[in-house]
């Protein structure tokens, strides 16, 4: 007959031994593919807003960081941008200035990363490019054909994209001060695209675009045929 010491005992080891074995069971992070900050639901922040990288797109990031376009498969897709509303969204994260506000002027924009605790971000005028899993299973069959897979690096698919006329983005007041001096300093930035903000009484730069800009997407990782456990691959965590 056991004692209550042993029993406390063998309860322990069995604990232990359980969290043990529910700790393996974790799902790995997948890797960020920008430091721009992070959406709800898998989305994130393009580099730059553009108006190509549809749902179809495929590209490869190497170890550096760098992306390469590798096809654009949109034509296999049936996909049509539909309205919707999205709200104000708080975020957090390490802001690339560089990366997404290279696009504002044409001259070399040279600002650091910036920590930002809390970042608010806007779209407006919003339509989303939502591509659905059979015909990504089609896409990702043809693909995988025509890849080469020797390539370094990982594949990522384009599943979903946001579309928007204009966006608002709460910037933090060291960024926003950096940023009012490099427009000030260049005084130019792409034709049809608006940039209206007054650092002095507000940190908000609101963006306006000549037609819907892509600012959004959600990618999938692609992985090798012999490794794939579905044809979509894995959500990246965003």
């Amino acid at each position: 007959m056991l004692n209550h010491g042993a029993i406390s005992r063998r309860l322990l080891v069995g604990i232990t031994i359980f969290g043990a074995l529910s700790g393996c069971r974790g799902t790995p992070h997948a890797p960020d593919l920008s430091a721009a900050p992070s959406f709800e639901r898998g989305f994130q922040l393009f580099p730059s807003p553009r108006t190509f990288d549809p749902p179809g797109t495929i590209f490869r990031v190497d170890e550096s960081g760098i992306r390469h376009p590798v096809a654009d498969l949109s034509g296999l897709l049936h996909v049509t941008a539909k309205p919707e509303a999205l709200p104000r969204i708080v975020v957090a994260g390490v802001f690339d200035a560089n990366g997404f506000f290279s696009w504002a002027s044409n001259a070399a924009f040279t600002l650091r990363a910036v920590r930002i605790d809390s970042a608010v971000v806007a779209v407006f005028g919003a339509k989303r490019e939502q591509a659905y899993e059979v015909d990504l299973r089609r896409l990702i069959d043809s693909a995988s054909k025509l890849i080469d897979w020797t390539r370094p690096g990982r594949l990522y698919l384009i599943s979903e994209t946001v579309e928007a006329d204009s966006v608002d983005i709460d910037l933090s007041s060291m960024l926003a001060d950096s940023l009012s001096a490099h427009l000030t300093a260049t005084g130019a930035h792409p034709p049809g695209i608006g940039l209206a903000w007054d650092p002095h009484s507000s940190t908000r730069l609101a963006i306006h675009f000549p037609s819907p800009y892509r600012v959004m997407y959600r990618a999938e990782q692609l992985l090798r045929p012999r490794e794939l456990e579905d044809s979509t691959g894995r959500g990246l965590r965003i």
